[in-house]
């Protein structure tokens, strides 16, 4: 997998040690000459900033008389333009080659913002890179609020376009992604990667309190996409004080879950974001009390030990636990606004499983609930008390029993997200295994004698060991017993 950072990467001491750190010290002076009382100069290598002019301009020549590496004068002697790009913000931008051992070669420019000081005297210019991938310079420096301007385009994209996350050998999804076939000793050569780019959209908003004015905190939103194909794609980012005001820069179509919480307060909006950009609207609700009831097929179980718990947890792992009486009532008291994965803990039943959760006389689809900050009806967890369960040894190719192997038992049709619903386990010594509890319908079972922990997570990975699936047809109170030939080790 490739994880693609725009940013130019420089292979070369001559980057760090001549290179970037000379002409930084030119910057310094040139900033130094053009306002004395300039503190803050902010750099980012990311991208292209195409500043919106919000006044005059200073040009200052960042000549020196430092000896520098023969073709590379002209990055030395540049005219630097600042301009008043708003907030308070001046910004010009450097050239500067993609490498500097190749002068001659590709360039970039470098966005350069700076900040004047608060007290009229300048002890000198302070050089400060918070950028990332899309992520403007000036973010986060004094929490002061960005000047107006925009992102044109990162190097090599076209213009309003953006690099995503690639998997070789160019597949934008890693569903798609082809596997490397290696194995112990193998040299990994020629894994050449084509990046893939894509156009931003911005899903912009406003985080608004009870009263529906905009908040004046610091506030941390949450972005989710609800259709992707990936378990955990959550992004999250800090927005300094700006009148409620956030955005985030996407490159998929799809529907998008927003969250945020305040103080005791939290919100969530869910836009669709297609081929423009998207305004969105966060409204702050107080938490919400929830009360429900378990409720077993046969009546309630006469237990050893502790009870069952409810847990409601959150697609980003948070979970809340309400303990069930012997009534099977429970209830949960501040539940913030969010959308929730209703499970039951069941320890001193093993064979027991949730089939289903309600609210009121709704089913709610993958135990999945949403809390909106208002009342809502009581919840109803099913519970079968008897579910199936599949148990068996592994052997070899050739009948031998194998005492290493991993035994892996996936719902048929299951997707890669509900990960919660895939069984793993460890043979014992005479390579034998046991699931319990297992909800009624078509399972899979595999086993390899070595493989990564997830791997079948991956459906290509399955793929290359259809052979060795095993179907099982499961069902409430049967006990299944099958023998499963052990895969040999992953490539």
């Amino acid at each position: 997998m490739l994880i693609p950072n725009p940013q130019p990467l420089i292979h070369s001491p001559l980057t760090e040690s001549e290179g970037t750190r000379k002409l930084m010290r030119t910057l310094r002076r040139a900033t130094a000459v053009a306002v004395l009382t300039a503190t803050a100069v902010v750099l980012s290598g990311c991208t292209l900033l195409a500043p919106l002019l919000g006044g005059g301009e200073t040009t200052v020549t960042t000549h020196t008389d430092e000896s520098v590496a023969p073709g590379l004068e002209q990055f030395y002697k540049q005219d630097v333009t600042w301009k008043n790009c708003g907030g308070g913000y001046d910004c010009t931008t450097l050239k500067a080659p993609v490498d500097w051992n190749e002068p001659d070669g590709d360039q970039i420019e470098l966005a350069i913002s700076r900040h004047k000081a608060s007290g009229g005297h300048s002890k000198g210019s302070l050089l400060i890179n918070p950028g990332g991938n899309n992520t403007y310079s000036w973010s986060g420096v004094f929490g002061a609020p960005p000047p107006m301007a925009r992102i044109e385009r990162e190097y090599g994209t076209a213009q309003g376009q953006t690099y995503v996350t690639t998997y070789y050998p160019s597949a934008t999804s890693w569903e798609n992604g082809s596997l490397l076939d290696l194995k112990p000793g193998d040299d990994a050569t020629n894994i050449n990667i084509t990046l893939a780019a894509a156009a931003q959209r911005r899903i912009r908003g406003v985080i608004l309190d009870g009263n529906r004015q905009p908040v004046q905190e610091t506030i941390v939103v949450r972005l989710r996409q609800l259709d992707a194909n990936l378990p955990v794609n959550d992004r999250v980012l800090q927005f300094f004080p700006d009148n409620g005001k956030f955005q985030f820069v996407v490159t998929q179509s799809g529907t998008y879950e927003l969250t945020t919480t305040v103080g005791m307060l939290s919100g969530r909006s869910v836009v669709m974001v297609r081929d423009r950009d998207t305004d969105a609207s966060i409204l702050l609700l107080p938490a919400t009390s929830l009360t429900g009831r378990v409720l077993f097929d046969g009546g309630a179980p006469t237990l050893q030990g502790p009870g069952p718990s409810v847990i409601l947890r959150t697609l980003n792992g948070q979970q809340l636990l309400g303990p069930v009486t012997g009534n099977g009532a429970f209830s949960f008291q501040n539940v913030p606004v969010s959308n929730y994965r209703v499970d039951l803990a069941m320890a001193g039943l093993p064979d027991a499983y949730l089939k289903g959760v309600r609210v009121g006389d709704t089913d709610l689809p993958g135990a999945e609930l949403q809390v909106d900050g208002f009342p809502m009806s009581e919840l109803q967890l099913l519970v079968v008390r008897s579910g199936g369960s599949i148990e068996g040894r592994v052997v070899s190719d050739r009948q031998q029993p194998v005492t290493n192997a991993t035994v892996v038992v996936l719902p048929e049709g299951m997707p890669t997200y509900r990960a919660d619903q895939y069984r793993s386990a460890t043979v014992d010594a005479t390579g034998s295994f046991q699931f319990r509890g297992l909800p009624a319908g078509p399972y899979n079972v595999y086993a390899w004698i070595d493989v990564d922990d997830g791997a079948w997570f991956n459906p290509a990975f399955l793929r290359n060991y259809d052979s060795y699936r095993r179907p099982v047809p499961v069902a409430d109170s049967e006990k299944q017993a099958v023998e499963v030939v052990a895969a040999p080790v992953t490539p």
